[in-house]
């Protein structure tokens, strides 16, 4: 039994979730690409627009890498405090590297929360004094 429109679509975001927000692009080629081999081009449209519909209202793709796993309530303050009410669509990743804190990226903006910046900063402004 093949699948429905919304089932890969949910399967395409669920993807999604679990990628980097820099390599959506690649991630939703390669899923497009794959359904072209096993599905018409009219299922294909349905799967897009299942898609659309559950991305709608303009959500912002971010991507969030943190020294520990984030609790839900810590990412909605961080969420909350970059992007007031906008609408998110979050993927995370951990990196023991950065300390401590958090690097959040969107397509166009980088913020640099975390402990190993701070530091690097702060050496920095040493060797250049």
């Amino acid at each position: 039994m093949q699948a429905t429109a919304k089932q890969y679509a949910q399967r395409w975001s669920d993807t999604l979730k679990r990628t980097p927000a820099k390599d959506w692009d690649a991630v939703s080629d390669r899923f497009l690409r794959s359904l072209q081999a096993q599905a018409d081009h009219a299922m294909i449209e349905q799967i897009q627009s299942e898609m659309a519909t559950m991305l709608k209202g303009n959500a912002v793709p971010v991507h969030i890498t943190s020294a520990r796993p984030l609790s839900k309530d810590t990412q909605a303050n961080v969420l909350k405090q970059l992007f007031g009410s906008q609408k998110t669509f979050v993927t995370q990743a951990v990196d023991p590297s950065l300390i401590g804190g958090a690097v959040v990226r969107t397509a166009d903006e980088q913020w640099d929360l975390s402990v190993k910046y701070q530091l690097e900063r702060l050496k920095r402004s040493i060797v250049e004094s």
